[in-house]
């Protein structure tokens, strides 16, 4: 599903989600994926609606309705209510994903925008739940 040159990943974060989001980004390009950071940019206060419109925008431009070309990540408050924001964008299907299994269900059934709390989401659980929505 994610050629050489289509390895792209989209990840945004609410204020919550700033932390894991840039320890986040050694491992993507350890594993050969382009990291575009979509925000917030800080620890102060964002909208995490916001976000996650901007990451399903840029999801969808560069693949269309299948998503196949760049997948997003939304690490904000729960991971739920930001997944709802995506799902209202035109061709995305966002899930929130909790452990492995979830990355895994994600990918096998298609969704292209991966949501998780980081609040409740360490790194390293973090990196195992992407990989396996990526299907590395």
């Amino acid at each position: 599903m994610f050629e050489a040159e289509k390895k792209i990943v989209y990840i945004g974060s609410d204020h919550l989600g700033h932390k894991l989001k840039n320890e986040l980004k050694e491992y993507f390009d350890s594993i050969g994926f382009q990291f575009i950071d979509l925000g917030c940019f800080s620890k102060e206060d964002c909208k995490y609606d916001m976000i996650a419109r901007e990451v399903s925008e840029k999801v969808y431009e560069k693949g269309g309705e299948g998503g196949v070309g760049g997948v997003g990540i939304l690490l904000a408050g729960n991971g739920v209510d930001a997944c709802e924001v995506a799902n209202k964008n035109k061709g995305i299907k966002a899930v929130c994903a909790h452990d492995e299994a979830g990355g895994e269900k994600a990918r096998v059934d298609g969704k292209n925008v991966l949501g998780m709390d980081p609040g409740k989401t360490g790194l390293e659980t973090a990196k195992k739940i992407i990989s396996k929505f990526l299907g590395i």
